[in-house]
């Protein structure tokens, strides 16, 4: 499985700020659900604009996250709706793998525990059908 690198977020974080819109994304597997996941950062709304830093424009606000979307989306460049976050309960409980973005993030930091959640979550979540290999 693919990992991100701190340079890797923080070349996406300044290419996020400078162009105030897009998604960036690392692909980490595809599973047998046509499923594709990935560690992506890009903008979320909802943040309170008094609170303010070079990451963040209005109410949105850089954020990193490890989500999937179907194999058949063609979309890539809306963070909070082409990429999804698994739920992982029958009450709608979305898993929380997204952390908040900060211009004076410690990037080494990020990446390991960006990389440590997406082996847990694609563990968890994805799907891979064990095939018997007597009967094929």
């Amino acid at each position: 499985m693919n990992k991100v690198t701190a340079e890797q977020l923080k070349d996406w974080a300044e290419w996020l700020k400078n162009n105030g819109c897009g998604c960036c994304s690392l692909p980490l597997v595809r599973d047998d659900n046509n499923n594709d996941w990935y560690i992506c950062m890009g903008w979320q709304d909802g943040f309170d604009e008094r609170e303010t830093d070079a990451f963040q424009s209005g109410t949105w606000h850089i954020c990193a996250k490890i989500a999937y979307q179907s194999h058949n989306n063609i979309m890539q460049c809306d963070y909070d709706i082409d990429f999804e976050m698994p739920v992982c309960n029958e009450y709608g409980d979305v898993d929380g793998a997204e952390v908040t973005v900060f211009p004076n993030e410690n990037w080494e930091e990020l990446a390991g525990w960006l990389n440590k959640n997406a082996e847990r979550i694609v563990y968890s979540f994805a799907r891979f059908n064990k095939y018997d290999e007597a009967v094929a």
